[in-house]
C-alpha cells in the first residue's frame, strides 16, 4: 500500500511537472470518438496506446523519481474533458513517466458529461482511480477530502516534490478540515 501511495503521488508530480516544463509545447488534437466497450463519457483516446504519441522536445528539467516503487504496477488516471485537446501532451507525459518507471502502467480514462457520477459509482464499488483530474471550483475537491477520499499530500508527500509546482498552485488545492481552504 505504501509503494502505491508512493507511485500515485508520483504520477500526480509526473503529471502538474510535465504541464509546468512543456509550456513551449502546445497540445493538439488527436480526434477521439467513444472506444468500443467504453461508457459515453469516455473518449478513444483512454484506450489509445501512449507510444503512438509524436512527443515534443524533452525539458532539460528532470522530474522527480521516487524509490521503492512497487514492480510491475498499474496506475489508473482519470482526467475529466481533457481528451482529444490534450491527448499529445497527456500520452507524452504518461510515456515519460513510465519510462521513468519500468514495468509501471498507466491506463488513462478520460471521462467527460458522466464524469462525477462515474467517479462517485468509482468510490461506492471501491474502484476509485488512483490520480484524477477533480474540478475545485466546482466544489469536488472539499467533497472528496471530507469524505476522506482524498491522499493529504501535505502528509505524504516530500518538500521537494511539492515546491515542483507552480507557486500558490499546491496551496489553491488543500482543504483545512477546520473549515477554512
Amino acid at each position: 500500500m505504501r509503494n502505491r501511495t508512493f507511485l500515485t503521488m508520483a504520477m500526480l508530480v509526473a503529471l502538474v511537472l510535465g504541464a509546468c516544463t512543456q509550456a513551449s509545447s502546445s497540445p493538439t488534437a488527436s480526434g477521439g470518438s467513444t472506444a468500443p466497450g467504453a461508457s459515453a463519457g469516455e473518449s478513444a483516446a483512454a484506450s489509445a496506446p501512449v507510444a503512438a504519441a509524436p512527443c515534443a522536445e524533452e525539458s532539460s528539467q528532470k522530474d522527480p523519481v521516487m524509490e521503492g516503487v512497487e514492480a510491475n504496477a498499474e496506475i489508473s488516471f482519470w482526467t475529466y474533458y481533457l481528451s482529444p485537446t490534450f491527448d499529445e501532451y497527456i500520452k507524452c507525459t504518461i510515456a515519460r513517466f513510465e519510462k521513468a518507471y519500468p514495468g509501471v502502467k498507466v491506463n488513462w480514462e478520460d471521462h467527460q458529461a458522466t464524469y462525477l457520477d462515474d467517479y462517485r459509482n468509482s468510490i461506492a464499488s471501491g474502484k476509485q482511480p488512483d490520480v484524477a483530474n477533480l474540478s475545485n471550483n466546482e466544489g469536488w475537491v472539499q467533497e472528496f477530502a471530507q469524505a476522506g477520499r482524498l491522499l493529504d499530500l501535505t502528509k505524504n508527500a516530500p518538500k521537494e516534490i511539492v515546491d515542483q509546482y507552480f507557486p500558490n498552485l499546491f496551496a489553491d488545492n488543500l482543504f483545512d478540515f477546520a473549515g477554512r481552504r
